[in-house]
């Protein structure tokens, strides 16, 4: 509300971590949801699209890069008919198995969903 009291919580994908973008199309009514989705011990984008009452309508892999590199921060925006996806990316040494600390910004661009 207007005081900002907690009204109301839901879980919206059970494997899903660090939603830090969501975005709110009012011409369609959906919200677009850009998390991480943790499994086999990576990290992968994905974008999730939601009615306005928060049922799931869509859920992408966005990313399935596998252990050759990492995704991360991702965060998403709608500008007229397209949704755009920003996220980072991290190369692994392969002698090392280390991160290489050699963020990469990437951009998907995507079709809103009526």
């Amino acid at each position: 509300d207007e005081d900002w009291n907690f009204i109301d919580s839901k879980l919206l994908i059970e494997s899903a971590q660090w939603p830090q973008g969501t975005v709110y199309d009012e011409e369609n009514e959906r919200y677009y949801v850009a998390y991480l989705g943790i499994g086999e011990a990576r990290s992968e984008v994905s974008l999730a699209v939601f009615d306005k009452d928060w049922e799931l309508l869509s859920n992408t892999l966005v990313t399935d890069y596998g252990d050759e590199f990492f995704a991360g921060r991702p965060s998403v925006t709608v500008y007229e008919d397209k949704v755009y996806l920003t996220y980072d990316k991290e190369t692994r040494n392969e002698e090392t198995n280390e991160w290489n600390k050699d963020w990469q910004c990437q951009i998907g661009v995507y079709e809103k969903m009526e």
